[in-house]
């Protein structure tokens, strides 16, 4: 019999006494678990990890209507843009006409950039599936 050490989410721990066998089966899950979590962490960062340090995560705040749209007949570029819901319209507008930066978008609708991102690949889904 030897003695783990169990440690909850909470941080509390616990001792018991289990067989040799358990044992052994409980130290290699346990590394498992921590190289698994070190090898899924070790290239990323996650959203929780750069909000705590105050970081907004990366993004393309430069949007060319030609890349995006370019080479595509306007009538049925003006077809996808009507399906959209107003303030999509909207967002899309203030981005491509009036010319502002997403950062500037998110500013003053006071949400954060990535949510000003999310928001234009959805829109871009939609118009993706359309055409």
């Amino acid at each position: 019999m030897k003695t783990y050490t169990y440690k909850f989410a909470d941080g509390t721990k616990s001792v018991v006494e289990v067989e040799d066998e358990l044992y052994d089966l409980l130290i290699e899950m346990d590394k498992e678990e921590k190289y698994g979590n070190r090898r899924e962490t070790r290239r990323h960062v996650s959203l929780e990890t750069l909000t705590e340090m105050n970081v907004e995560p990366s993004y393309t705040d430069e949007y060319n209507f030609d890349e995006i749209f370019g080479g595509m007949e306007n009538e049925r570029l003006q077809e996808a843009i009507s399906q959209l819901l107003p303030t999509q319209q909207s967002l899309l507008n203030r981005l491509f006409v009036e010319r502002q930066t997403v950062s500037e978008i998110a500013e003053s609708d006071g949400v954060a950039v990535c949510s000003i991102s999310n928001r234009l690949a959805r829109i871009y889904k939609k118009l993706k599936n359309f055409l």
